[in-house]
Parts: structure tokens; C-alpha cells; sequence
């Protein structure tokens, strides 16, 4: 569980990402056809999934609106997604074209990130649906919420919501390219 007496700087951010790409670029960067296929490979027994490029374009305008609402800088238009842990995470993914990274949170400027307790995905569903759906996953005060930097306490606190209910974690999304350096266990980025 996280201490709450700890800053975002004592964590980490890490990255899931597909093997083929840059750890540190956006998929949203590629044609849609290039992504579809991408994604296609992770999402294939995903079936709430459906086209992932053209969800996550409505899921990205979405947090873009959001993110400038509460005062996050904006310094690129497609964010970096990462989950917020405590410690390092091994490379090891449980599928063999995917691999983690992970980054100081101290390497980042906070400024730049906005923060979702659950998946972003699911927060867009859940507003899509005036709160009927969900994507499953278990309801929390924070659904529907793009949360800034400011506010720690929320983040940490969603995150120990997550922790009780054994499911979830605290979504990351960075909305620059910063000059970060990964500390990848068993990977050359």
C-alpha cells in the first residue's frame, strides 16, 4: 500500500509497451492501420476492445479537454501512458512481444501529467454511459475524474481504493516527450 506521507516523486512510472516501438513514443503517433495492427496483437481476446485506434482518439479529446480544464501544460498532443507504482517494475510481461519500463516520477515534470484512478478507458466509457457501464471493473468516487498533479492526496488515496477492492491500479498520462531515462531491468531501450 502506498504511504500517504510520501510525494508522486518517491514513485515510479512505468510502461507497458510492444516491442516493436520506441518505449517513449505514442501509438497514436502511427496511421491508424499500423496501430490497429499493433494493438490487434495485445487486444485479440479483448473483445470490449473493438477498434482501439478510433477509441482512443475520443478517449485522448476527452482527457486533452480535461487535462486543460484543471491546468495541466500541454506540451504534446498524444500523452505517454504509464501506471503509477511504488518500486521498480521487471521487464518480464506475460506477453512475449511486450515489455516494461519503468521511470522515476522525480524524472518527470508533474506539470505535465494528469492522472486517472482506473484505466482512461473505462473513465470514457463510464461517462459515454452516464455511469451504467464501467467495463467491469469495480466502481470507484474517482470514475469519470481527470485528477491533476496538485492533487496527491486524491491520487493516492484512489490508488488505496484499488488496493482494498484487489483490483486496478492509477493510470499516468504524460502529455510531453520528456528527456527521461528508463531504468529497464533486462531491456535495452
Amino acid at each position: 500500500m502506498f504511504d500517504k506521507n510520501n510525494t508522486l516523486s518517491s514513485y515510479f512510472f512505468t510502461r507497458s509497451f510492444h516491442k516493436a516501438l520506441n518505449p517513449l513514443a505514442s501509438i497514436m503517433d502511427l496511421t491508424p492501420e499500423e496501430a490497429n495492427d499493433i494493438t490487434s496483437k495485445f487486444t485479440q481476446n479483448l473483445s470490449d476492445q473493438g477498434d482501439y485506434f478510433s477509441h482512443r482518439q475520443k478517449v485522448e479529446r476527452w482527457l486533452h479537454e480535461q487535462a486543460i480544464k484543471i491546468g495541466t501544460r500541454i506540451d504534446n498532443h498524444h500523452p505517454l501512458y504509464f501506471f503509477l507504482t511504488r518500486e521498480m517494475v521487471s521487464d518480464q510481461h506475460d506477453n512475449p512481444d511486450m515489455r516494461y519500463m519503468s521511470v522515476k516520477a522525480s524524472e518527470i515534470d508533474l506539470a505535465t501529467c494528469t492522472f486517472t484512478i482506473g484505466d482512461s478507458f473505462c473513465h470514457h466509457k463510464h461517462i459515454e454511459t452516464n455511469g451504467k457501464e464501467s467495463y467491469g471493473m469495480p466502481y470507484n468516487p474517482y470514475f469519470g475524474q481527470v485528477i491533476g498533479s496538485k492533487n496527491q492526496d486524491a491520487i493516492i488515496n484512489g490508488l488505496d481504493i484499488l488496493t482494498q477492492q484487489g483490483s486496478g491500479y492509477v493510470e499516468v498520462q504524460v502529455w510531453g516527450r520528456p528527456q527521461i531515462t528508463p531504468h529497464p531491468l533486462n531491456n535495452t531501450v
